[in-house]
């Protein structure tokens, strides 16, 4: 059977439906560069739509403190789509949810966008330290409903 699509259409939305939707939590370190480089290399391909977040803390921090916060989220987004452009990644998109808890917003953002699975690195604290900063990708991995791909280079 042969048919056209028109953008809009029930089968043109069928198809961006069909997407795997990737959601990628990334900040300025370089163990989250390693985590999309790993991604990149590794498990993308083109079905994935691609969501690269980056949270800010919303705290009572000064009108200044914010604007720095949102200028250097700025430019985080920029690093990474310009990354993903230059691998060929085409669906993707970048945003900066903001909340009180940062691993909380990873999931609600992920939950809001249909997102089937969470990628993001991890800085590889040992576990005495680790109970003391509740790293954001333990909360992740241990509160997520959906899988969690937690990447932990040796040495970045």
């Amino acid at each position: 059977m042969w048919f056209e699509t028109t953008p809009g259409t029930s089968v043109d939305m069928a198809a961006e439906k069909a997407k795997f939707v990737v959601v990628l939590a990334m900040d300025h370190s370089e163990f989250s560069e390693f985590a999309f480089k790993w991604y990149v290399k590794n498990l993308y391909n083109a079905n994935h739509m691609v969501h690269i977040i980056h949270v800010l803390q919303s705290t009572k921090n000064t009108p200044e403190k914010r604007r720095e916060s949102w200028d250097h989220s700025k430019k985080v987004g920029e690093n990474y789509l310009s990354w993903a452009e230059q691998n060929g990644i085409k669906d993707v998109k970048f945003d900066s949810p903001s909340g009180e808890s940062e691993w909380q917003e990873i999931i609600k953002y992920t939950e809001r966008v249909g997102g089937q699975v969470i990628v993001m690195g991890s800085q590889a604290l040992g576990p005495t330290r680790k109970t003391l900063t509740g790293r954001i990708s333990d909360s992740v991995l241990k509160n997520s409903p959906i899988p969690v791909l937690v990447c932990r280079a040796k040495s970045v």
